[in-house]
C-alpha cells in the first residue's frame, strides 16, 4: 500500500483547501492511504510530520501552489517521497519556488500554456503536465424551475482603474510607457496571456533579454494579468447590470463597485460554502476566466455539477471540449455587447436553459469531477515514477495521526479551533441563508472527523450516540433540531479539549514557577533541567539537522540559551579581537563602532566595552547560519527601494542598505536610541525619516501605524523586530501590504507563542509567499517557551505574489 501526505494551506475563500479535501478522497478511492496535515496549524505541523514519520513511510507529498517546497525539514524527514504540486495560478507568480525545485517532483498546471511555460523556462523540472481545474458543489439538487436566483457571480472585485493607476505609479519614464503598452495590449487582445503580451512588447521596444531576465520581468509584471481579469470582470458585469439584468455576487470588494447599473447589483454575504449553496440555487452562473487562456475554471465546473447553466468566456480548452449552447453558454470578450441578449434569450426559454444545464451536469459528472482529475494525476504520476503504481483494487484508508507522547495543549487547541470554525460556519449559514438538513449532515461529518483524529490520543473522549444516530440515520430530518444537537456536540467537545489544555497548562506553569526561585525570576539549574527534558520529549525524534544540532549542544552544556547552534562558538571571543573598530566622538559625546565602514553611534553613557558587546551580539544575530538573519543573496533590498526598519535599535540593518535605497523609514520607540540614530544617519538625512513611537494598528501620541506614516502608499521592504507587537503592526499596515506590488518582508516571529502562524496568515491573506529562516531560537523572555519547551523560527520572510482567485 502506498501512502500519500496531503498538506493544506491558506488561500482566498479556502478554495485550495477544498481542492485538497476532494483530491484526498480521490486518492483513497484509487487505493492509496492518506494523511492530511494542515500548514495553517503552525503550532503542531512539525509534530504531525514527525509523528507520521515514526509510524509510516510516505511515498507522495501532495500540495497546491508549490506550498512547503521550501521546508527542508519535510524533505529531510521523507527523503524518498515524490513531491507533487498543483499550480492554480500562472507559474510567473510562483517563480521563487519553481526555480529551486529538484528533479524528484511533478508539477501539474491548470492551463496548457502554463505547462509550456514551465517546460520552456524551468529545465530543473523534469515532469510537468496540464490537468484542468474541477469544482465542488452542494449535494442537494434543486429543480431548475424552483431556483431563487437568475444570475450569480462568485469572486472578488477590485476597481480596475485603481489597479491600473497603482501599477503605473510604480514605474517612470520609458519603463512606465512599456507597462502602459502591455496593459493596452492585453485589453485589446484578450486572447493573449501575460507571456505573449510581454514577448510582443519586448519586440515593439526592440529589447532583447535572456530567459532568466524574461522570468524576472514576467514576475514583476504579473499584476498586469490581475488588472486584465478585473477590467473584464467589471466590464462584463457592468454590461449586464446596464441592460437591466440583476446579478447576485459573492465575494469581497463589491461594495466598491460604482457607476451605472448599481441598482441591479445584489451583494450577498457569506463564505465559500454559502456561495456553493447559492450556485445550486441559481439558474445561471457567470464566469470571467482568470486569464487561463488554455485552461478551465472552478466556477464553470461548480456550476455544471450543480445543474446550473455555466456562462463563460472562451479559452482553447473550452473551445476544444465544449459546444456553445450545448453544455455551456460561451461568449467572446471582444463582443461583450452581445452577452446581455444571449442571457436574456436563455432566461426567456426555460426549456432550452434546462437542457443546457442538464447536458452540462451530465458532462461534468462523466468527466470533470475532482475524482476524474485525481485519476489523471495518478496516471501521469505512475508514468513518471512506475514504483508508485499500486496493484490492489480496494479503497485506501484515511490514517489518523497517532502521537506517542501527549502534546495535550497543542493538539487540544488545534481541535478547539476546528470546532470553532464549524460553529462560525453554521452561524454564517443561519444569518445569511437557511439551515437545511444537508448542511447538518455535511458539518456533522466534519465534527466526526475531528473526533476520529483525536480518539487515538484521547480514549476518554466520547460523542453522543443519540446525536450520531439522529443525524446519520435520518434521510431528511428537522434542520433546526439537528442544528441544536450539532452545536451541543461542538460545545461538549470544545469543553473537553479546553479542560485538557487548561489542566496541562496549569500543571506545567505551577511546576515551572516553583523552580523559578531567584528573586528576579531568572531560570536556575532546576528549571533548565526541566526545560531540557521537555525539549528532548518534543524534538528527540526530529530528523531536522538544526534541531539535532541544538539538542546535542543543549545536552552537552546542560543549559539552554537563545542560540544553541555551533556557529555561536565563532562569536564568543569576538569584538576588537575580530577586527571591530570602536571609537569615541568627543564632539557628539558618544561612542561608535565602524559597521562596514560607516559609523554606528551608541547612546550617551555606553562605554567602549558596551559597544563591543553589542556589536558582537549583532554579528552573531546576523551570521549567515543564524535564524535571525534578515537578508541573504536571494532575499535582499534592491536599488531604489522604499524601506521600513521597525525596531531599529543600533541601526545596523538600516546602515547596510541606506546608500542604495530611495527612502528609509526608521521606527524606534526607545528614546535612548533617537539621538544616536540621528547622528548615525546624518549623512543621509534627506532620505531618512525617524519616527519615535511604538509601531501598532492605531495612531496617537504613543503609537504609529504603517498605513498612516507611509506617504507613498506602498513600500518595497519591511523589516520588523518590535518585541511581540508584530501582529498588531501588520494589521496597521493592511493598505500598504495590499497596495505594494513588489515587496518583501522580514518579520520577527519568535516573541510569542503562535506568532509565526499569525504572521503568515496575515501576509498570505495579502497574497504573499511566506517562508521562515533556517534554524530555530529559544526565546527566554516568554514564559510559554519554558512551559512548552518550544523552539521557534527566527523570522518569517515573505515575498508578494499578489494572486487572486
Amino acid at each position: 500500500m502506498k501512502n500519500v501526505l496531503l498538506i493544506k494551506g491558506s488561500s482566498q475563500y479556502n478554495a485550495m483547501r477544498n481542492y485538497i479535501d476532494e483530491i484526498e478522497v480521490g486518492f483513497r478511492l484509487l487505493g492509496y492511504n492518506t494523511y492530511v496535515a494542515d500548514a495553517k496549524k503552525e503550532s503542531i505541523l512539525d509534530l504531525q510530520i514527525n509523528q507520521i514519520y515514526k509510524h509510516e513511510h510516505i511515498d507522495i507529498i501532495f500540495t497546491c501552489n508549490a506550498m512547503m517546497w521550501d521546508c527542508e525539514a519535510l524533505f529531510e524527514t521523507f527523503p524518498n517521497a515524490v513531491y507533487i504540486t498543483y499550480l492554480c495560478d500562472h507559474p510567473a507568480i510562483h517563480k521563487v519556488r519553481l526555480e529551486t525545485m529538484s528533479c524528484k517532483c511533478i508539477v501539474f498546471t491548470c492551463d496548457k500554456r502554463h505547462e509550456q511555460y514551465i517546460k520552456k523556462y524551468y529545465s530543473n523540472i523534469k515532469f510537468v503536465k496540464f490537468i484542468p481545474l474541477s469544482g465542488s458543489y452542494f449535494k442537494k439538487y434543486i429543480p431548475f424551475d424552483k431556483r431563487s436566483h437568475e444570475i450569480i457571480f462568485t469572486g472578488s472585485y477590485r476597481d480596475p482603474d485603481e489597479l491600473k493607476n497603482r501599477l503605473l505609479d510604480e514605474f517612470s519614464g520609458s519603463l512606465m510607457q512599456f507597462v502602459q503598452y502591455m496593459m493596452n495590449l492585453i485589453i485589446e487582445q484578450p486572447e493573449k496571456d501575460i507571456e505573449q503580451c510581454l514577448e510582443e512588447t519586448l519586440q515593439v521596444y526592440n529589447v532583447q533579454v535572456s530567459d532568466k531576465e524574461f522570468l524576472e520581468l514576467a514576475y514583476d509584471f504579473c499584476d498586469i494579468d490581475k488588472y486584465a481579469r478585473f477590467y473584464y470582470r467589471d466590464k462584463v458585469i457592468r454590461k449586464l447590470l446596464e441592460n437591466g439584468l440583476k446579478v447576485h455576487v459573492f465575494g469581497s470588494g463589491w461594495d466598491q463597485f460604482k457607476g451605472t447599473g448599481c441598482e441591479n447589483l445584489i451583494i450577498e454575504q457569506g463564505n465559500y460554502y454559502l456561495a456553493l449553496k447559492a450556485v445550486a440555487d441559481s439558474k445561471i452562473s457567470l464566469n470571467v476566466m482568470p486569464w487561463f487562456k488554455a485552461g478551465f475554471q472552478e466556477r464553470i465546473a461548480t456550476a455544471m455539477l450543480s445543474g446550473t447553466v455555466a456562462v463563460t468566456d472562451k479559452s482553447e480548452y473550452i473551445d476544444n471540449n465544449f459546444t456553445d449552447e450545448k453544455e455551456l453558454l460561451i461568449y467572446d470578450l471582444k463582443h461583450i455587447d452581445e452577452l446581455p441578449n444571449k442571457i436574456k434569450d436563455i432566461l426567456a426559454d426555460p426549456e432550452k436553459a434546462q437542457n443546457i444545464a442538464k447536458e452540462g451536469m451530465d458532462c461534468a459528472q462523466t468527466a470533470h469531477t475532482w475524482q476524474h482529475r485525481t485519476i489523471d494525476f495518478v496516471h501521469y504520476m505512475e508514468i513518471c515514477y512506475p514504483e508508485l503504481k499500486i496493484d490492489n483494487e480496494g479503497i485506501g484508508e484515511q490514517l489518523s495521526i497517532t502521537y506517542d507522547t501527549f502534546h495535550i495543549r497543542e493538539i487540544a487547541v488545534a481541535a478547539m479551533n476546528d470546532l470553532k470554525t464549524i460553529e462560525t460556519m453554521l452561524e454564517s449559514i443561519q444569518n445569511n441563508d437557511k439551515i437545511e438538513w444537508e448542511d447538518i449532515q455535511y458539518w456533522y461529518i466534519k465534527v466526526i472527523t475531528i473526533y476520529m483524529n483525536a480518539k487515538e490520543n484521547y480514549p476518554e473522549l466520547q460523542v453522543s450516540a443519540f446525536i450520531y444516530n439522529y443525524i446519520t440515520g435520518v434521510q431528511d430530518g428537522d434542520a433546526s433540531r439537528g442544528l441544536e444537537l450539532l452545536l451541543r456536540e461542538c460545545s461538549f467537545m470544545k469543553a473537553f479539549f479546553l479542560n485538557m489544555e487548561e489542566m496541562e497548562w496549569k500543571k506545567e506553569k505551577n511546576n515551572l514557577m516553583y523552580q523559578l526561585q531567584e528573586t528576579q525570576n531568572k531560570p536556575n539549574i532546576f528549571s533548565q533541567k526541566i526545560l531540557i527534558k521537555k525539549m528532548k520529549q518534543n524534538y528527540g525524534n526530529s530528523e531536522d539537522k538544526d534541531v539535532k544540532e541544538i539538542l546535542e549542544n543543549v545536552q552537552k552544556n546542560q543549559w539552554v540559551e537563545a542560540y544553541n547552534q555551533n556557529f555561536v562558538a565563532e562569536h564568543i571571543n569576538g569584538g576588537t579581537e575580530n577586527g571591530q573598530v570602536v571609537g569615541y566622538d568627543q564632539e557628539a559625546e558618544m561612542c561608535y563602532a565602524l559597521w562596514n565602514g560607516k559609523r554606528m553611534y551608541y547612546p550617551k553613557g555606553y562605554t567602549q566595552g558596551d559597544v563591543v558587546a553589542s556589536v558582537n551580539f549583532v554579528n552573531l544575530e546576523q551570521d549567515v547560519k543564524s535564524p535571525h538573519r534578515y537578508l541573504e543573496e536571494n532575499f535582499n533590498v534592491d536599488e531604489g527601494d522604499i524601506v521600513i526598519d521597525a525596531g531599529v535599535a543600533e541601526g545596523n540593518f538600516a546602515l547596510d542598505i541606506v546608500e542604495k535605497v530611495k527612502k528609509l523609514y526608521l521606527v524606534e520607540c526607545e528614546h535612548k536610541w533617537i539621538e544616536a540614530l540621528n547622528k548615525t544617519f546624518e549623512p543621509w538625512k534627506e532620505k531618512v525619516v525617524i519616527i519615535e513611537k511604538m509601531l501598532g494598528s492605531k495612531d496617537d501620541e504613543n503609537y504609529a501605524s504603517i498605513d498612516n506614516f507611509v506617504e507613498e502608499g506602498y513600500v518595497n521592504f519591511i523589516k520588523m523586530d518590535v518585541e511581540g507587537a508584530e501582529i498588531d503592526s501588520l494589521i496597521g499596515a493592511a493598505s500598504v501590504l495590499e497596495n505594494s506590488k513588489k515587496i518583501k518582508c522580514a518579520i520577527c516571529a519568535y516573541h510569542r507563542k503562535n506568532a509565526e502562524r499569525d504572521i503568515r496568515n496575515i501576509l498570505e491573506q495579502h497574497h504573499f509567499y511566506t517562508s521562515t529562516t533556517k534554524g530555530y531560537m529559544f526565546f527566554k523572555e516568554d514564559l510559554d517557551s519554558w512551559i512548552d519547551g518550544e523552539l521557534r523560527h527566527g523570522l518569517v520572510r515573505a515575498v508578494k505574489m499578489d494572486a487572486v482567485i
